[in-house]
């Protein structure tokens, strides 16, 4: 198993309590944190699959306070697999901050991000509808 440093990102073989590269207490920074904050943490991480894994796991989990930070990384990744479940973990969270951001990115120059922002936002206008429909009892 390999460890990283959340501090230097650094790799070691043997869990430590201490990084032996920079010194920072690893052990006490992660036991301070609940799982957003770890998963926060790690949409930084140097491995790129570990990235996408937190972003896919915050949208799972529908955290707001993710929000901000995914589209901060949105705009830094020049992944756009990483720029693509963004886009996807955004539209799982939702909010008013993500969906203007979603509704902002509508033009992106990449087809797939613009397709995948004109589904989620379809789907949220579908959805809204169905629970206007809903509470006029079908009429409107």
């Amino acid at each position: 198993m390999t460890y990283f440093c959340p501090n230097c990102w650094k790799d070691f073989r043997e869990d430590k309590s201490v990084c032996p590269f920079c010194g920072f207490r690893v052990k006490e920074f992660w036991e301070s944190k609940d799982m957003v904050k770890k998963l926060i943490h790690s949409l930084h991480h140097p491995d790129s699959q570990t990235s996408l894994r937190a972003v896919w796991l915050l949208g799972k989990l529908k955290a707001p306070q993710a929000v901000t930070p995914l589209i901060s990384l949105f705009g830094e990744t020049e992944d756009i697999y990483l720029a693509k479940a963004v886009v996807i973990a955004l539209g799982r969270i939702g909010g008013s901050e993500a969906l203007s951001f979603l509704k902002n990115q509508a033009t992106h120059p990449v087809k797939m991000i613009r397709d995948i922002i004109k589904t989620i936002l379809g789907n949220i206008d579908s959805n809204m509808f169905k629970k206007q429909s809903f509470k006029t009892g079908g009429k409107l």
